[in-house]
Order: structure tokens, then C-alpha cells, then sequence
């Protein structure tokens, strides 16, 4: 019965704010080469190594299954329609991460090319603080405050702004705030040019760079920015799958 009542709830949530959805992956497929995008827009991802999934006892999961990322392994999510890129508009990126005890790197970021042109990058460092970076060369970024734990679940939210305010919320509460000051995004042609290069999780790039060793599962991608209340809303709607619920 209370497993019914969560779908109930997940699914209330869902219809709130899946509208603005452009990819999202919950990685219950649990075999395969592919990380099936359910939003609607087809934005599937590939799995560079399929022996990455993990099932509900393996990801100290209520139910479902997560993926687990161990460094060198990661996801592509390629957009035909560049739905991922951020340029000075509203953007969410909602995801659940687990990080390892020896986590440090990044665990999503959107490259523009081949070149070491970044549209944005989210990382996790060795001492527990996350960070996010805008610009080409990671021109404007931030860091938490605070550390958080190792080997448990954390929700982790990043609100983009079309008023240039960026925001970090980890497990529902505000972590860290500014306002950037960037103008010139898409990198020219002698800096490589946009290459539409694919929204990576796991690593920094596609099969280079630094990676990160944790599990991560439930990851949104929203063309809109989040309420702090649309938030929590996701946050509450994770806590029995992550047996949070009871902390």
C-alpha cells in the first residue's frame, strides 16, 4: 500500500512539472546500451559500458535502479534540437547522486566541442562540496559552502536564470547563489565553434576527462526555472526511493 501511495505521489508531481521537461532518465531499464530518455523528446542516452547498470539492492534503492559511474565509464545524451544548451535563458538540471568515498570530478557538464569550450560543468570534490561553472573556460562558477556526505543519496538541483542567477540547492535547501556577468557564450570558430557536443554524465567529456565514481539516478533536464517549492516537491517525491524518508 505505501508503495502505491509513493507512485500516487510521484506521479501528482510528475504531471506538476513534466510540461517543461526536455530529457529525463530514470535508468530502470537495467540492460542494454541505452538510457532511455521518457520526457517525450527522444533525447536517449548511450551507455559507454552497459554493465553499468545496478539494481534497487546495489544502489540502496526502495525500488528501481540506478546507474553507477566508476571514473572512467559514462552516458551521452546527444539533442538534435540543442535543447540542452544554456545561453542566458531558464534551465533546471534536477538529479540524484550518491557519490563514492573517493568521488572527485565532474559528474554532468555540456561541452560545446573538442576543444576545452564548455557551456557549463557540475562537479563534486574530494572534500564534498558542489560546484557548478559557466563560460567557456569556466569563467563565472561557485562552490557549496557546506560538504555533504559520501555513500548516501543527495537530490541536487541547478536553476539557471534569464536574469543571470544561478543556484545551487542540495537536498532541497538553497547551497549557493550569484549572479553571473556573462555575455558571449557559443565559442567562435577558432575557439572550435559549437559542435553540439553531447550533455555527458559521468564525465567531463565523452570518453576524456576527469570522472567521477558514484551512483546517480533520476536525472531531469527542465526548460524553466524552478521554484524553490517545485523543488522540495521533487525532493519529497524521491525520499522512499532513496530510503530517505525515515532520516
Amino acid at each position: 500500500a505505501s508503495l502505491a501511495k509513493v507512485k500516487t505521489f510521484s506521479a501528482s508531481v510528475e504531471n506538476d512539472l513534466s510540461i517543461d521537461q526536455i530529457g529525463k532518465w530514470s535508468f530502470e531499464e537495467q540492460t542494454g546500451a541505452v538510457a532511455k530518455d521518457i520526457s517525450g523528446y527522444g533525447n536517449d542516452g548511450s551507455l559507454s559500458d552497459p554493465g553499468m547498470w545496478q539494481a534497487a539492492s546495489d544502489c540502496n534503492l526502495g525500488f528501481g535502479g540506478c546507474i553507477i559511474f566508476n571514473g572512467a565509464n559514462y552516458i551521452e545524451a546527444p539533442s538534435s534540437l540543442r535543447q540542452f544548451e544554456y545561453a542566458g535563458g531558464d534551465l533546471t538540471i534536477s538529479l540524484w547522486l550518491n557519490p563514492d568515498t573517493g568521488a572527485n570530478g565532474d559528474f554532468l557538464s555540456k561541452p560545446w566541442n573538442s576543444s576545452g569550450k564548455y557551456n557549463y560543468r557540475i562537479a563534486w570534490s574530494g572534500t564534498g562540496k558542489i560546484s557548478v561553472c559557466l563560460g567557456l573556460s569556466c569563467n563565472s562558477g561557485r562552490s557549496t559552502a557546506e560538504s555533504f556526505k559520501k555513500e548516501e543519496w543527495h537530490h541536487i538541483a541547478v536553476v539557471f536564470t534569464s536574469s543571470n542567477k544561478v543556484s545551487i540547492y542540495v537536498d532541497a535547501k538553497l547551497s549557493a547563489q550569484w549572479t553571473h556577468s556573462l555575455v558571449d557564450w557559443v565559442p567562435s570558430g577558432p575557439e572550435g565553434g559549437n559542435g553540439n557536443v553531447s550533455l555527458t554524465m559521468g564525465r567531463t567529456y565523452p570518453g576524456a576527462g576527469g570522472g567521477i565514481i558514484a551512483r546517480m539516478d533520476e536525472v531531469a533536464v527542465y526548460n524553466q526555472s524552478l521554484t524553490a517549492y517545485q523543488i522540495r516537491q521533487l525532493y519529497a517525491q524521491g525520499l522512499p526511493r532513496h530510503q530517505l524518508a525515515k532520516k
